[in-house]
Parts: structure tokens; C-alpha cells; sequence
């Protein structure tokens, strides 16, 4: 969420006399969120052959690049490009985890498991606007794309690091 609030933002940088800035935003979300929708049920299939750990760091790569890419995209459809394919690897990373956390969950324990979980993607959802909107008065309108990126490749190197292979 730390680059969200400075998105319609980018899109007035490279439409600055349009009358539709939200609509073209929020056609944006929506062709992200629909890919997403569709991606994360393949993705989750594809977690349980070839295995959720290995979905998870795709996904969080794949999600550095797309985030990334939005800071570079100087055109309509170089964003709307970007902006899809995050949707569609960010897809993956809920289910993937979600699964990770079931395996790693004793049996009496699955509701504290999701229940931390979800505790820190909320604090993360809160966090996120306002660290982005630090960085945009500080860094740049583009700079919450970078450093989203960032935090994807740094997910990836801890799920490397920290988790145990899954048993598909």
C-alpha cells in the first residue's frame, strides 16, 4: 500500500490536462485487480505441485520488477503494463502464504496463526500510505514504487532465508 496514494498522482504527471484522471486511475486498479483475481487461483494450484515456498519468492520477484517498472512508465500504457503485471504476481503471495502458515501451524493453533497474520498485514496496510507519503515529499513522486520494490525483493530474501520447504 506504500505506493497507492501517490498513483493517481503519476497518472496526472502523465496526464496533466485530462478530464478522466479518475476514471483512468481507477480503470488501472481495476485491470490489475481482475488479473490478480484470475492469477491467484492459478497460482494457487500451481503452489501445491510445485510447492508454495517457490510461488511465495516468484511471486515477491516478479513483484519487485512490476513495482519498480511504475517509477520508469512515462506513457498510459507503459503504466497500465506495470500496473497489471504487479497485480497479477502479487496474486500469488496470499495464498502461498496463506499455505506456508497452515504447514508451519500446529492444529490448535491454525486461528493465532492467521490471526498474527493478519494483524501484520493490517499494520502493513495502515504503515504503508504513510511511509509512501513521507517518501514522496522527501524523495519524489516515484520513490514509493522503489523502495515497494525494495520491500518485494527484501520478502523474497527472508522467505529464502527463513522458511522451510514446503511438502507440496
Amino acid at each position: 500500500t506504500m505506493a497507492n496514494p501517490s498513483f493517481p498522482l503519476v497518472v496526472r504527471d502523465i496526464l496533466p490536462a485530462s478530464d478522466n484522471l479518475n476514471s483512468v486511475t481507477g480503470l488501472a486498479f481495476a485491470a490489475a485487480a481482475l488479473g490478480g483475481a484470475v492469477a491467484a487461483g492459478v497460482l494457487g494450484h500451481f503452489g501445491d505441485s510445485w510447492g508454495h515456498k517457490r510461488i511465495l519468492i516468484g511471486c515477491s520477484l516478479a513483484a519487485a520488477v512490476a513495482s519498480t517498472a511504475h517509477a520508469f512508465a512515462y506513457s498510459m500504457p507503459s503504466l497500465y503494463v506495470a500496473r497489471i503485471f504487479f497485480g497479477l504476481s502479487v496474486a500469488g503471495m496470499l495464498p502461498a502464504a496463506n499455505a506456508l502458515i497452515r504447514a508451519a501451524s500446529d492444529r490448535r493453533s491454525i486461528g493465532k496463526a492467521y490471526g498474527a497474520a493478519t494483524s501484520l498485514s493490517m499494520a502493513g496496510i495502515a504503515l504503508g500510505p504513510l511511509v509512501g507519503g513521507y517518501l514522496v515529499g522527501t524523495a519524489g513522486l516515484r520513490t514509493p514504487f522503489i523502495a515497494t520494490g525494495i520491500a518485494q525483493l527484501l520478502v523474497a530474501v527472508i522467505v529464502v532465508c527463513t522458511v522451510r520447504d514446503d511438502s507440496r
